[in-house]
This record gives structure tokens, C-alpha cells and sequence, in this order.
């Protein structure tokens, strides 16, 4: 990857990779001590998995195949029960667009923030909640713009 890759995409995908081989490597661990095969076989799906994710994302921004939004955070409403927060963001263009978000994302009302996309067809439903809760399925990452920058998801 080159250096214009967002460094909050590079850390999405080795934090992936690493959750899959700390699991790998405690589930040998255990296995060593404890002959549990069942957990063996359960940290190995699991690493398969974080290393197939990873890959995913490394291919698509390789490839660049994420969009990214920039804006501004007008609100932010998290439910108390759920993973999800309701986000509103207003673009340079003046245009609100809400995005459900995780709850792991610690948006400010008030501050500029670059979220990036996995490209998808784009939405037609005609129903602003249905359109808003497929745009955010494919969400990588965040960041802060403006001096600050928040953790990604």
C-alpha cells in the first residue's frame, strides 16, 4: 500500500489480524495444557475469520474500493439498548445524512469527521431509514479532521 492509504483503515486491518492470532495463540496454549480440542477448533474458526476479514479489507483499499464522507456531526443519539447510535452529519454541500453508527464511535456534535465506506450500490428504497441503515452496513472506520482524531471501529 502506498502512503496516501487512511491510517485508520491500516489499523482497522492489523487490529483483525491480531485479535485472530492472539485467539489462535491462547487456544494452542490451552491446548498444551489442557488437551481441550473443542476450544482449539473454536480459536481456529475464529482466527480463519479475523485473517478472512482482514483480507477483505486489505483488498479493498489496495484496490480502493471504499468511499469516504466528510461532515459535520449535528447530532448524535445513542439508545440504551442496542449497538447501534443514530448520527447526523451535514456535508459541505449543506445536505443532513443519517448514518447508524456503533456505539464504539465517539462522535462530537459540533466537530468534522472523515468516515470511510466499503463501495455499495447506492440506495433507492425511497424509506430514509432503510437507505440509511444500508449505507452504514459496509462502515471501515472514522477519524477526526481538524487536529483531532478519534479511535476507529
Amino acid at each position: 500500500m502506498n502512503h496516501s492509504t487512511p491510517p485508520v483503515l491500516l489499523k482497522t486491518i492489523w487490529l483483525t489480524a491480531l485479535i485472530g492470532a492472539g485467539c489462535i495463540g491462547l487456544g494452542i496454549l490451552y491446548y498444551l495444557n489442557i488437551r481441550d480440542r473443542i476450544l482449539l477448533f473454536l480459536s481456529l474458526s475464529v482466527f480463519l475469520g479475523c485473517i478472512g476479514k482482514a483480507l477483505f479489507l486489505y483488498r479493498t483499499v489496495r484496490k480502493r474500493r471504499y468511499e469516504t464522507m466528510e461532515g459535520t456531526c449535528i447530532s448524535a443519539v445513542q439508545k440504551p439498548f442496542g449497538k447501534m447510535q443514530t448520527v447526523g452529519l451535514l456535508d459541505a454541500d449543506g445536505t443532513e445524512h443519517i448514518l447508524y453508527l456503533p456505539k464504539s464511535c465517539k462522535m462530537r456534535v459540533g466537530r468534522q469527521y472523515r468516515l470511510y465506506f466499503s463501495q455499495r450500490p447506492p440506495s433507492c428504497s425511497g424509506n430514509r431509514r432503510l437507505d440509511a441503515a444500508l449505507q452504514t452496513e459496509g462502515f471501515l472506520g472514522y477519524e477526526g479532521i481538524a487536529g483531532e482524531t478519534p479511535s476507529s471501529s
